[in-house]
C-alpha cells in the first residue's frame, strides 16, 4: 500500500493513530487553500499503474468532495503556485 512520506518543504503534520492511520506530512500553503502530501508507491503498485495508466484517488470525506489534484512534484507545484506560495525544494529527492 502506498505510504505517506515527509519531503523537504513539509511544514505541518496531521497526526495519525500510528497503527491504521499514519502521520501525514504536508506543505500547508500560508493563507492559501492547498495542503500537499507526498506518497511512495510499492513496486507492485507502480507496475500496475505503468501497465494500466490509471491512478485511483479516494477521499474519505463522506458526501462532500473537495477539489483534489494528483500529479508529479513539478505539476503539483505549478497548480499550487496559481493560489499562492509553494514549498522550498532545497535538497529534495523528489525533483
Amino acid at each position: 500500500m502506498a505510504e505517506p512520506v515527509s519531503f523537504p518543504g513539509a511544514n505541518f503534520t496531521f497526526r495519525g493513530d500510528g497503527e491504521v492511520v499514519l502521520d501525514l506530512h504536508v506543505f500547508r500553503q500560508p493563507r492559501g487553500p492547498a495542503n500537499v502530501s507526498c506518497w511512495r508507491l510499492t513496486p507492485e503498485e507502480l507496475a500496475e499503474i505503468n501497465r494500466t495508466g490509471c491512478v485511483f484517488l479516494t477521499v474519505m470525506s463522506g458526501s462532500i468532495l473537495y477539489p483534489c489534484f494528483v500529479g508529479s512534484e513539478s505539476e503539483t507545484r505549478a497548480v499550487v503556485a496559481d493560489t499562492g506560495p509553494v514549498w522550498d525544494r532545497e535538497a529534495s529527492d523528489h525533483a
